[in-house]
């Protein structure tokens, strides 16, 4: 699927003015493209999102067609760190080719943000955009992943209950997932 047309339809649902940045891995093997915007859907917390992450193919099919991903973050942090976290999730995926909802990625933030609790980050569906939608061509689909900032007790809460059981928990708990400051909630 062409980047152009990604990078218009999460625009699409995430609103805002948007700014476009290349990031590349530590040996510029590998680059990926992130959205940043300061004013969309979410007042006042920068949104990224991945553009190109599709290009890579995750194995994974649904109704004859390829599936294919992007990531999507809303954070208190801005919005250069918060494009280093996503680029550095999308390296990880296009060098092991998978991709998925409930995927950890163990210490991502760890080597970016410090003083927080929030060391990694599991994928979920992105409830803040309600204009959200999957994406979908002739031969492909492109699903948007949302990027949550989680504890070691989380962590290890998903790794045992699954991730539909953290989800309802952070729904009871109405968790502030966009707070980098947030208190666990096991």
């Amino acid at each position: 699927m062409d980047n152009k047309k990604v990078a218009k339809y999460a625009l699409g649902f995430i609103g805002g003015k948007p700014n476009v940045s290349r990031y590349y891995n530590d040996d510029e093997t590998k680059k990926i493209d992130i959205m940043t915007s300061e004013s969309g859907v979410i007042k006042g917390i920068p949104t990224c999102a991945t553009i190109g992450l599709c290009q890579t193919d995750i194995g994974l099919s649904t109704n004859g067609k390829k599936l294919r991903v992007e990531l999507v973050a809303a954070c208190d942090l801005n919005s250069e760190i918060l494009g280093n976290i996503l680029a550095t999730i999308s390296f990880d995926v296009m060098d092991t080719k998978s991709c998925a909802h409930g995927m950890l990625i163990p210490n991502v933030i760890r080597s970016y943000v410090k003083g927080t609790e929030l060391k990694h980050v599991v994928l979920m569906s992105p409830v803040f955009w309600s204009k959200y939608q999957v994406l979908e061509d002739d031969d492909c689909m492109v699903a948007w992943l949302m990027v949550v900032p989680i504890t070691d007790s989380e962590k290890n809460y998903i790794e045992h209950n699954g991730i539909a059981a953290f989800d309802s928990l952070l729904e009871r708990k109405d968790a502030d997932v966009i707070n980098m400051q947030r208190k666990p909630v096991v």
